[in-house]
């Protein structure tokens, strides 16, 4: 309506108030004066037709223009979102974010709610090739919705880990304590002392997986040193810290470095992690604590080949929106 008052109104009052006074003064004229005779008159109806009609091309002319140019409005404003949806997903990777994730799905939402009264303005072809975008689209969104899953159930298996090794530091405490009480007196009668032995050897067997090879070895050592008769010795285990495993370092070292580098290929990340994991029986860590490594190592893992489908599916949506584009813009200029 505004630009109707800015652009039409006027011409429009102009136009149709000189011809309509013209049609309507020489209608009462004539019907007054029915025998008056000049070449005027024969001018007169002409001036008016000719007013009007020229209004009229000028009106039909620029309804056609406007449509077109509406058309090619929306057709740019399809093409615009498409490349800005392609943009957010350019940022997706490396570094994955909730807020990239979230804003990106936000943005293919907005687009199909607007897309069924857009699509009229497309051909048979260009539609297809639209929706080729909106189906990577769907796939892209729904992979990146999987990996905020698994991102933050690797959070719990690392928040697990941590309150796995305070659990195993107290029954590792427990075990010494009990080890030591043993090695250290001095007033048990050799045949009590050999059963208090036997018993403390079953349970350090029973929760072997709680020490490694070489701690195993070690209190099994000084209890039989202690059944051979020696005397006040005492065993010391260092604690565990997530910090001194080696294997994690090694671990975030991997997976930092894949997303702080956007070439560096996923791929490669995993088969760094899959050597780890292959490698972890030769470490010095306990049963227990190889096995959360593998947990967090495989949890990783499915991070990693989830974003080589999501690379993927970007590489051809990236595609796919380049051909829909040249496509659109072919037909909107096609000299």
């Amino acid at each position: 309506m505004k630009r109707y008052f800015k652009d039409w109104f006027v011409i429009d009052l102009i136009a149709l108030g000189i011809g309509a006074s013209l049609t309507m003064f020489y209608v009462v004229f004539k019907e007054t004066y029915p025998d008056y005779d000049s070449p005027w008159m024969d001018i007169w109806p002409n001036i008016s037709t000719e007013i009007i009609g020229v209004w009229l091309s000028v009106r039909i002319i620029d309804a056609i223009i406007q449509k077109r140019e509406s058309k090619h409005k929306v057709r740019r404003g399809i093409v615009s979102n498409l490349n800005y949806y392609k943009s957010r997903c350019e940022e997706l990777l490396p570094n994955m974010s909730d807020f990239t994730i979230r804003s990106m799905i936000n943005e293919i939402k907005w687009f199909k709610e607007h897309h069924p009264k857009r699509e009229k303005y497309l051909s048979s072809d260009e539609k297809k090739d639209v929706n080729k975008v909106l189906k990577f689209a769907d796939e892209i969104n729904n992979k990146s919705l999987d990996y905020l899953k698994i991102y933050e159930e690797n959070k719990g298996i690392e928040f697990k880990f941590e309150l796995e090794i305070k659990e195993i530091n107290k029954k590792r405490d427990g075990l010494i304590e009990e080890v030591n009480k043993i090695l250290t007196s001095t007033f048990r009668e050799e045949k009590q002392l050999k059963v208090e032995l036997k018993s403390i050897e079953e349970l350090i067997e029973q929760n072997k997986n709680l020490f490694s090879t070489e701690e195993n070895n070690t209190i099994l050592s000084d209890l039989e040193k202690c059944s051979l008769g020696e005397r006040h010795l005492n065993i010391h285990v260092n604690s565990i810290y997530r910090y001194k495993i080696e294997a994690l370092d090694k671990i975030e070292e991997i997976v930092r470095k894949d997303e702080r580098i956007p070439d560096f290929s996923s791929r490669e990340a995993i088969d760094n992690l899959s050597e780890i994991e292959g490698r972890l029986g030769e470490s010095n860590n306990s049963p227990i604590i190889r096995s959360l490594i593998k947990n967090i190592i495989r949890s990783r893992i499915k991070i990693l080949e989830l974003k080589l489908e999501i690379k993927s599916k970007i590489d051809g949506l990236i595609t796919q929106v380049n051909i829909a584009k040249d496509n659109i813009f072919k037909e909107s200029h096609p000299y």
